[in-house]
């Protein structure tokens, strides 16, 4: 993930393994860009999807 990416999309994890994967520190460093103002919109898969009809 770069300062390029605009959204990162999401899906659901129901473990509390999820931060230790590579897809958990994606989605801590996409928080982390936009707390630094970097515009980047984090949204659900099931959202993401929904708009595509």
């Amino acid at each position: 993930m770069t300062q390029k990416t605009d959204v990162l999309v999401i899906g659901l994890y129901a473990t509390e393994s999820w931060k230790h994967s590579s897809f958990g520190n994606k989605i801590l460093k996409a928080a982390d860009m936009r707390a630094e103002g970097v515009p980047i919109t984090i949204v659900s898969e099931e959202h993401w999807v929904g708009h595509l009809q």
